[in-house]
């Protein structure tokens, strides 16, 4: 190669621009880009949620022909089994089982993670970070949004904190004034074991037979 003499570039933009092209150009046929594989998505606790399955099934569709809504449940008959594209008999929730949930899910090419029912949704959170290092996303909110909605109480102290127009909350009812009151559970299903319309001894005499009881105003605009 002869040199240029010092200070000047040996090559100038009409030599090597060319040269650079050639180089990177492929020197074979053009490579085909891999097909996309497509993603299955999963609704746990899917029961009797057949609405679900049919507009999932149309968006994915969208992203690929052969993407498949799998329905999951404890109960072998649920009738999601009946309008879902597969069904999975899926074992109970439990923190000891996220391993092997992640591990069924990439057997099923399962790659999105509805979760369907309030009772899960902390587990799921909790294996939120495994799932993605399992390419796996996870559809679920974060961790405190997730505590303070499982929370009666505290979704309701939320709300009034943000001027929201929610039913007030308390462990006691004498911190709500006058009833009629409304007593359930802070924690779980709100319509189980639920008490309504009752006056505060009737009230207080509910609340023995639940484990974590709330009151509310059988009405919000009592005072």
């Amino acid at each position: 190669m002869v040199r240029a003499s010092a200070g000047s570039p040996v090559y100038d933009l009409e030599r090597a621009i060319p040269e650079i092209i050639a180089y990177e150009k492929p020197s074979g046929p053009a490579q085909e880009k891999p097909a996309q594989l497509p993603r299955n998505v999963l609704i746990t606790s899917a029961s009797k949620k057949v609405r679900w399955c049919a507009p999932y099934k149309m968006l994915l569709t969208k992203l690929h022909p052969e993407c498949k809504v799998i329905a999951g449940d404890i109960d072998n008959n649920a009738l999601t089994r009946y309008v879902s594209d597969e069904f999975w008999k899926m074992p109970r929730i439990a923190d000891g089982e996220a391993h092997a949930l992640i591990a069924a899910c990439r057997e099923r090419n399962i790659r999105t993670i509805f979760p369907s029912r309030d009772g899960e949704l902390l587990f799921w959170q909790r294996s939120e970070s495994s799932s993605l290092q399992h390419g796996i996303d996870v559809v679920v909110s974060a961790a405190e949004a997730v505590c303070t909605c499982l929370d009666k109480l505290a979704f309701a102290e939320f709300g009034n904190r943000q001027g929201l127009p929610f039913i007030p909350a308390a462990e006691h009812p004498d911190a709500l004034g006058n009833g009629p009151f409304v007593v359930k559970e802070r924690y779980g299903a709100g319509s189980r074991k639920i008490g309504l319309n009752l006056d505060r001894t009737a009230a207080l005499e509910h609340a023995r037979q639940l484990e974590h009881p709330i009151y509310h105003h059988m009405y919000r605009d009592k005072k």
